[in-house]
């Protein structure tokens, strides 16, 4: 099982470890590879608009067939690569207990924060279509390591250590709860005087309401 934040290099760990064991005939179940499937039917001619439907269309179609493939692996004895984010504790257990008799184990790709933007950009970039930057933070928020149990036998990381990988992940998750609580002051029996140095208060206000942290919410 993968697992890391989108644009963090999973599926090219998985190509490259497929190419250096050709004998393991990996079968991989992931949302691109279904999506790479539907290209013939995205490549019509269509509004612009509608092309936007038919990608949502296409995800939740891919997500849903993802979902039965993976409950037909687990009664098939292969070697299968789940090459999805797997950020989620609860998902990462779904799946992974599906797959009981297995020799499971859990890959984290994990590099550092400016690496991580660099594959994300290039992956941006190659896929014509951007992540909103509110939906990566609420997958930051929400990632949760995976660590051996009864379901999960070894868990491996690719680039950072595992040290490197929590100290990073508190990191991200301390400036986005800071983000959360932050709150302007404003002239009251214990304050005379609210002065702002850079832009007007207005300004202020209004870049603290888009702030895309703000609307993480947090279980």
């Amino acid at each position: 099982m993968m697992v890391g934040m989108p644009g963090a290099g999973k599926s090219h760990w998985a190509r490259t470890h497929m190419a250096e064991n050709p004998d393991k005939r990996y079968n991989v179940l992931g949302t691109s590879n279904i999506l790479a499937r539907m290209r013939d039917l995205q490549s019509q001619p269509q509004s612009e608009g509608l092309q936007c439907d038919q990608k949502e269309l296409f995800l939740q179609h891919a997500t849903q067939c993802l979902s039965q493939l993976i409950q037909i692996a687990a009664r098939k004895r292969r070697n299968y690569i789940l090459d999805q984010a797997n950020v989620y504790s609860s998902a990462q257990r779904r799946k992974l207990l599906r797959f009981q008799g297995f020799c499971r184990r859990a890959v984290v790709v994990c590099p550092s924060d400016e690496e991580w933007k660099r594959r994300l950009g290039e992956q941006q970039r190659e896929e014509g279509e951007e992540v909103a930057e509110t939906s990566l933070l609420k997958v930051k928020v929400s990632f949760t390591l995976p660590s051996p149990c009864e379901f999960l036998e070894e868990v491996l990381y690719s680039d950072l250590l595992k040290e490197e990988v929590e100290t990073l992940s508190l990191s991200a998750l301390s400036l986005c709860l800071s983000a959360v609580s932050f709150t302007l002051p404003s002239p009251c029996e214990f304050l005379e005087e609210v002065l702002y140095s850079d832009l007007p208060k207005e300004e202020v206000e209004t870049l603290s309401l888009s702030q895309p942290c703000l609307s993480v919410s947090l279980q």
